[in-house]
């Protein structure tokens, strides 16, 4: 923190909030999370707990604030293959994985044909950021592309799994 004249200004006390993004704007809401002093060289320093949703940061001080940091979640997926207990199946399961999703968070899953992008299915994330699809089995592999879209609490992230010929 730096006076009027450009100079440190230490040992001032200032405020740490987060900022949750919530439904939008209008209703964003923030959390002091830690009071501050500033050192000899006007500076802070703080550790957070993981951030596990998109939000912000900001330091406010006597009706002065400090431009937002902005965090954004990265969530991972992944994606296996089942394969059919039965020799009889004409179908493959696909089951997907998410570290970041949240549940009801919708995936889609697309597959290529010839130029152009097809969706598949859509499903829903479950309580425990999981989710599985059939898919028919052919004679030929197909690769789908796994996407699980951006929302307020985290980006996107996408993977692809391969179903081999059966």
């Amino acid at each position: 923190m730096l006076g009027s004249d450009g100079q440190p200004v230490p040992q001032h006390r200032v405020a740490l909030w987060e900022i949750d993004p919530g439904a939008g704007k209008g209703n964003r809401s923030a959390t002091r999370i830690a009071v501050l002093r500033t050192d000899s060289n006007g500076d802070v320093d703080d550790t957070v707990a993981d951030v596990t949703h998109n939000c912000g940061f900001v330091l406010r001080l006597a009706g002065l604030h400090s431009a937002v940091l902005r965090v954004v979640a990265l969530p991972r997926i992944s994606a296996s293959v089942v394969a059919s207990s039965s020799s009889a199946s004409t179908t493959a399961t696909i089951d997907i994985s998410t570290d970041g999703g949240d549940p009801g968070d919708p995936v889609t899953v697309v597959r290529r044909v010839g130029d152009q992008r097809q969706r598949v299915a859509t499903v829903d994330l479950d309580s425990d950021g999981d989710a599985g699809f059939t898919v028919p089995e052919s004679n030929e592999a197909v690769s789908y592309r796994i996407v699980l879209k951006r929302s307020r609490q985290h980006a996107s992230a996408i993977t692809r799994v391969t179903v081999p010929a059966d």
